[in-house]
């Protein structure tokens, strides 16, 4: 659907700890859109840790988790444009904007929005992938710091240990020699598939929404109890939602090989930690790399006495140009889609 730039939006724009709104007031000015006003609002916290347990509430409960930025309901009653990222559009708030026809959001994920009254409304709804060529390229950085025990060596060397021998010694193999799963097929499972394919890999990819067949170096296939089985290397990327909420479980785990890795660069929702601690404690998997977790900080120090764990504190996605271009990234992507002319 095209958005009419012949139009005078009266746009509200809603910043937060990571995207300022005066850099979505920019873009928006910046682009191809006729604005008549532009109202600033801020939702959340500007501490980024709080802020961040309020983005990990809205994920995984929705619209109604957290209250919506505060003067939303004295502005949008006659807005007809919402530029935000993480702040909540329940319906309750939805309703009181009776002009309103598009919501810009600067992240892919629609969870925080009541997406049924959206469309009920016929409310435009609009995202932008801000961030899939870093998680990507970060995914590839665990397996090689976990798999050739980069991190590790670190640690002992400046502890005061020097030694070449490691937990995984009999497992130790380059990326070209080992069979790489994927759970799930979105816009960052694309973008690490491109990266895989010059290692010489075979790669193994679950997605119910794909049909399963042969491509190359690529095998599709609808059971995630075959990638479990069979990879040497697993990564999870899917969204959390009720139905893959702990769909990662003690049984799922179980048929992972002795010599096989776990990464979980997503959310740590879709993740049985205490059954992938047993099975790194038992040495039944040979390691895990982790960047999200149930509570975050993360302070759980049964893992971090592991030397088979590599913990990052969620930067999968955090560069420089991924999150604060993101409002900029979204108006690029409507203007090469057709959908602003």
């Amino acid at each position: 659907m095209l958005i009419d730039t012949k139009r005078m939006w009266k746009a509200i724009v809603i910043g937060d700890a990571f995207i300022s709104p005066d850099t979505m007031e920019a873009a928006l000015r910046e682009s191809d859109l006729k604005v008549q006003y532009i109202k600033k609002l801020f939702w959340g916290s500007r501490d980024k840790n709080i802020y961040t347990k309020m983005q990990q509430r809205v994920e995984r409960y929705g619209p109604e988790a957290e209250p919506w930025a505060e003067g939303l309901e004295d502005v949008i009653e006659d807005a007809d444009l919402i530029f935000h990222c993480y702040a909540p559009l329940c319906k309750e708030i939805l309703e009181k904007g009776k002009e309103l026809k598009v919501i810009l959001t600067c992240r892919s994920g629609t969870e925080q929005i009541d997406m049924d009254y959206c469309t009920k409304r016929h409310i435009q709804v609009e995202t932008v992938v801000r961030n899939k060529t870093a998680v990507a390229e970060f995914v590839v950085g665990q397996m090689i710091a976990l798999t050739r025990n980069i991190a590790v060596s670190d640690r002992k060397m400046k502890g005061g240990t020097w030694t070449k021998n490691y937990e995984n010694d009999i497992f130790r193999r380059s990326i070209a020699d080992q069979t790489v799963g994927i759970i799930g097929m979105g816009n960052i499972s694309r973008e690490l598939l491109k990266l895989l394919k010059v290692f010489g890999c075979q790669i193994l990819v679950c997605s119910s929404h794909m049909e399963e067949g042969k491509d190359g170096c690529i095998t599709y296939t609808k059971s995630m109890e075959q990638v479990f089985r069979e990879a040497d290397i697993i990564t999870l990327q899917l969204r959390e939602c009720e139905k893959t909420r702990n769909i990662i479980d003690r049984e799922l785990l179980s048929l992972m090989k002795p010599s096989a890795y776990l990464i979980n660069t997503a959310r740590a929702g879709i993740l049985d930690y205490d059954a992938l601690y047993e099975r790194l404690a038992e040495k039944k998997i040979a390691g895990a790399a982790l960047d999200v977790f149930p509570e975050e900080p993360f302070l759980e120090k049964r893992f971090f006495r592991l030397d088979s764990v590599l913990l990052t504190p969620h930067v999968a996605g955090d560069t420089l140009d991924a999150i604060a271009n993101a409002p900029y990234a979204l108006m690029k992507k409507l203007k090469e889609e057709g959908k602003i002319e």
